[in-house]
């Protein structure tokens, strides 16, 4: 066997092919949800009290393991099950960090 074809064999393989990858992400660090004090509770829930249906709002919520921003239309607020529905998601108010009127 010639001594290029003998390295062939020590070449790394990968059986798993995506996996490294899939477990980097998995290990990504996440941010937990944020706890708000009670005088940016109090703000927000002026700035919930202000919204109406069919209002453009900016809303930074907790979604899964990180934080998100949406610009929607306002559908429906639905203080029994204190959730906002927005026209393509509904955010619960718990989730919420901030909002503002577009």
């Amino acid at each position: 066997m010639q001594n290029k074809d003998r390295a062939k064999i020590f070449i790394p393989f990968d059986a798993l092919a995506g996996f490294r990858e899939g477990l980097e992400q998995a290990c990504k660090k996440y941010n937990s949800k944020k706890s708000i004090s009670e005088e940016m509770e109090n703000e927000l829930n002026e700035k919930l009290k202000n919204i109406k249906k069919g209002d453009k709002v900016r809303i930074t919520y907790y979604y899964n393991i990180d934080y998100s921003e949406i610009i929607g239309n306002i559908k429906k607020i639905d203080k029994i099950n204190r959730e906002i529905v927005l026209d393509s998601s509904k955010i619960n108010f718990d989730d919420i960090l901030d909002i503002t009127l577009i």
